[in-house]
């Protein structure tokens, strides 16, 4: 009988001992838990006031809002997300609320909670605080973070004990995988090659090349109205007028800057090669008619072979009225082949020539698929060409015209929202099983810059389709 009770009080201390040890352990977790979330909290909140200074102050170069209620769509798609940990345990959201809040957005979510011990099998309320932040992809993503949880079925006084366990095994084995937002655009942008015939024969060749950014410090924001990314002007640049965010209804909002357009420009021309061209033959580039022993003689020269490059020394965005532009300053080195025949005699002589001109060029914006394309209009090239043929010099000045919109009919603009997202809505042993497919279809409207410091502002009217749910191949 000792014996027993000896063994008895022997087991009660060493289930004291390993509770009291149990409940340290986590309490200094979820002290380290707590002030990693506070430490997230003041960061998101101090890029939340630095990117609300740079707008309101001009320095930025691109930018893209979401609504609130747009967020707030897609967080609603985490009803339903279902996870089992590699212990066994088993987690279910079926219903949650969201609040934004100055740099975060909190989640207030009712879910079901089966711990494989037996410990506990019933529903929960768990918190999350929900941050913006930048992805690999230049884009913005949400990351989350469980910052509360509480036992809503009573479990005779051990309520307490789980509720700091709760919390950070959620965090450390149930943690919800950051999403990407569709927000898109902010990174290196490829421009497939243009190789095509005008209706005049001349074969034009654009190299395809990469369109990256201008280096910027990219920052994210979370108000209760939006959430978005930024990226900051250089701090050598002064700031142009701010764009004017309208109150509401729009589901996503594109700004950018004209200075910010003009560098991109800069960053699409390559050096001394951006359109290479080839004719084959140019008729009648020079006549004359003269006497030769009494009768009437034409010469006449055509240039065959004509080939050579176009480089675009600058190009800017300009602004009549409602109407953008395109102003080019071009310089090319062009070499072909003077035939020409001179008193019925037939003589080829080669010759070079260094074409420039300055142009400027209106352009279409189609709201509706985001693209850009060059109206109708010619640019000329004044070939001047000088050859001494046989003793006999000519000279002649002759343009040759390009209709920009021949090969060039449409340029889509870099993408700022991505058609398509997939969120993951169950995940087993650290394995995403399923993920549900969300189509977003967007109905643009482009509001004109007013002025040349002003820019560019795209809004967004999103209708979201939620597509079937995709599994992963087992």
């Amino acid at each position: 009988m000792k014996r027993r009770r000896l063994f008895l009080a022997l087991f009660l201390i060493v289930l004291v001992c390993t509770g009291w040890a149990v409940r340290n352990h986590y309490k200094r977790a979820l002290a380290q838990h707590i002030n990693e979330c506070e430490a997230l909290k003041q960061a998101a909140q101090h890029s939340t006031a630095e990117a609300i200074t740079f707008f309101n102050q001009g320095q930025y170069q691109l930018g893209a809002v979401l609504s609130r209620s747009m967020v707030q769509a897609m967080l609603q798609n985490l009803r339903g997300y279902e996870q089992l940990t590699r212990r066994g345990n088993r987690f279910l959201i079926h219903d949650l609320q969201t609040e934004f809040k100055n740099g975060y957005i909190e989640i207030h979510a009712r879910a079901n909670f089966d711990w494989r011990w037996g410990l506990y099998n019933g529903p929960i309320d768990v918190d999350y605080l929900v941050f913006a932040q930048t992805n690999p992809q230049g884009g913005c993503s949400l990351h989350f973070r469980v910052a509360k949880v509480t036992p809503l079925q009573d479990t005779f006084l051990l309520n307490d004990l789980l509720r700091p366990i709760l919390i950070v095994n959620m965090q450390s084995h149930m943690r919800i995988t950051d999403w990407d937002l569709p927000l898109s655009g902010f990174g290196t942008t490829h421009l497939p090659e243009i190789d095509r015939k005008t209706r005049k024969g001349a074969h034009i060749l654009v190299p395809e090349r990469e369109l990256q950014l201008p280096q910027a410090q990219t920052i994210v924001f979370s108000t209760p109205d939006y959430l978005g990314i930024l990226n900051s002007a250089p701090q050598d640049q002064p700031g142009e007028s701010p764009n004017q965010i309208p109150a509401g209804g729009y589901d996503i909002l594109v700004f950018t800057k004209t200075q910010f357009i003009n560098q991109l420009l800069d960053a699409l021309f390559l050096p001394e090669r951006d359109l290479e061209l080839e004719i084959p033959l140019v008729e009648k580039v020079w006549t004359k008619t003269h006497k030769l022993l009494g009768r009437e003689v034409v010469s006449s020269a055509d240039i065959e072979n004509l080939t050579g490059v176009m480089d675009v020394k600058q190009a800017k965005l300009t602004i009549d009225g409602d109407q953008l532009g395109l102003a080019l300053q071009l310089s090319g080195q062009f070499q072909g082949i003077v035939a020409a025949t001179l008193a019925g005699v037939q003589v080829n002589v080669p010759v070079q020539m260094a074409p420039s001109t300055t142009e400027s060029i209106p352009l279409s914006l189609n709201a509706e698929n985001l693209t850009v394309s060059f109206q109708k209009g010619d640019i000329p090239l004044d070939l001047e060409i000088e050859a001494d043929i046989r003793g006999f010099s000519i000279a002649f000045n002759y343009p040759i015209r390009l209709d920009p919109s021949e090969f060039v009919s449409q340029m889509a603009l870099p993408g700022v929202l991505e058609p398509e997202i997939k969120i993951p809505i169950k995940v087993e042993r650290g394995q995403i099983l399923e993920r549900k497919s969300v189509d977003l279809s967007v109905h643009w409207d482009i509001e004109m810059p007013q002025e040349a410091r002003e820019g560019l502002l795209l809004l967004g009217k999103v209708n979201v389709q939620n597509g079937p749910s995709l599994r992963a191949a087992q």
